[in-house]
């Protein structure tokens, strides 16, 4: 029984990198969706320098959505999103 869980633990050791590159890809792929997606009517820099609990920026993006939906489907919008209540949500 301990070799199994010695093996387990050994085993997910492994995976924790491949976790952690997996998120910091998500959050590359979110990053380059707010570089592409909000410049096309503002600057990037404007919400990232902007700070909001995860209400307020829902409200943002939906609204940004509203004004050119033809450049912002819902998921890119929900991507963004999580990508900015994560990196300039309220501290």
């Amino acid at each position: 029984m301990t070799k199994k869980v010695f093996a387990l633990s050994l085993s997910s050791l492994f995976l924790l990198p491949a976790i952690s590159v997996a998120a910091d890809d998500k959050a590359a792929a979110a990053r380059n969706l707010v570089d592409t997606k909000c410049s096309v009517c503002h600057p990037a820099e404007k919400p990232l320098s902007a700070n909001k609990n995860f209400e307020g920026w829902t409200s943002t993006v939906k609204r940004m959505q509203a004004k050119n939906p033809a450049n912002l489907n819902d998921a890119d919008a929900e991507a963004i999103i999580k990508y900015l209540a994560a990196v300039r949500g309220v501290k």
